[in-house]
């Protein structure tokens, strides 16, 4: 009988696949996010669109756009307010 030799291969394992998806650009982001804003009754302005490009110079993450859509219709929350003083 002749002898069987075995050779054990070592199997490649391919790297996990990690997709980035690119930010939108202001103007994209303007366009996805104009809808959004007049479902829950805002309307769209150059006031918004500076926001969002003072918020993300350099593009807006896709994953961000709905919770920035909210964001922008919120009441602004701001200015100085007395706690716990008497006048």
């Amino acid at each position: 009988a002749v002898p069987t030799t075995v050779v054990a291969t070592r199997r490649a394992e391919p790297a996990p696949i990690r997709a980035e998806i690119a930010p939108l650009n202001h103007v994209e982001a303007a366009q996805a996010l104009r809808p959004l804003v007049a479902r829950v009754g805002g309307t769209w302005s150059a006031e918004y669109y500076q926001r969002t490009v003072a918020r993300w110079p350099d593009g807006v993450p896709y994953d961000q756009v709905d919770a920035w859509a909210a964001e922008l219709v919120a009441p602004v929350r701001g200015g100085l307010r007395v706690v716990g003083g008497a006048a």
